[in-house]
């Protein structure tokens, strides 16, 4: 009997443990990552090798699951031959695979999902220090996976990935409407062309030549800029230069009001 429930539970904290670690590994978020090795924590460089070399902990994960699994199952079944009738297996396998199922896989990569930031801080030194215990098996576990994995990788994150995760932020609360609408403008910046930002020169205020400070000053009230194109008096298409607005308001508040846009302006 004591057989029986030894194996029973190192089956099932064995494949608990490789459950919730395979979930913590493909459920943290690489910020947190990154965020771990600025504080220059182990458990972030730790992790920034785990999953930077996904196959090698993925590999040692189910490696381990498999023996555990398997010989866990086979030990319990020979000890539960000697404690129960045999009209009376069927219980103890059916009682073992829910048992399995539910503590070994369910609940922990439940877990594993739910808390992957605090776990982190703690699983992955014991998935590297399995990854060296079963370097061997895990190498030609490598030699497989490069049979199948694509010899090029593309970019770890494209900037729709990148839009995608400021939407979720913004709907969790992290950041404000206005931040993601920031975030994606920039993130569009490089599609943008001058002709699709620039503004028609028939709704540009702009001033003439040998217009004084004081007809500007009669003329329009609000001034929304803070440099003004100055064009040439007999044609507006013709921009000579630009004026600072704040320049304009010093030569007002010094009486200087005959002097023109040509004069203060900046080629």
């Amino acid at each position: 009997m004591l057989t029986l429930i030894i194996a029973v539970s190192l089956a099932v904290v064995v494949s608990a443990f490789c459950s919730m670690s395979e979930a913590m590994l493909y459920s943290v978020p690489w910020s947190v990552i990154e965020r771990l090795r600025k504080e220059g924590r182990k458990a972030g460089e730790h992790l920034y090798y785990l999953r930077s070399n996904v196959e090698k902990p993925i590999t040692a994960i189910l490696t381990l699951n498999t023996v555990a699994n398997t010989a866990g199952a086979a030990v319990a079944g020979a000890a539960a031959a000697a404690v129960f009738e045999p009209d009376q297996l069927w219980v103890f396998t059916i009682g073992f695979t829910l048992l399995v199922l539910a503590l070994g896989e369910i609940i922990p990569k439940t877990v594993g999902v739910a808390y992957n930031r605090r776990l982190a801080l703690y699983l992955a030194l014991p998935i590297q220090v399995m990854i060296a215990a079963l370097t061997p098996l895990i190498w030609v576990g490598g030699l497989m996976a490069r049979m199948v994995r694509p010899r090029r990788r593309g970019p770890v994150s494209t900037e729709e990935d990148l839009r995608a995760v400021v939407s979720l932020t913004r709907k969790e609360g992290v950041i404000k409407p206005y931040e993601e609408l920031s975030i994606k403008n920039i993130l569009s910046l490089d599609d943008k062309t001058v002709r699709d930002i620039m503004t028609p020169r028939t709704v540009v205020f702009s001033l003439p030549a040998g217009m004084t400070t004081a007809q500007a000053k009669g003329g329009k009230t609000v001034w929304p800029h803070s440099r003004i194109p100055v064009h040439d008096d007999d044609d507006p298409e013709n921009v000579v230069g630009i004026v600072y607005r704040r320049q304009v308001l010093e030569a007002l508040a010094n009486d200087q009001d005959d002097l023109t846009m040509a004069e203060l302006m900046k080629p």
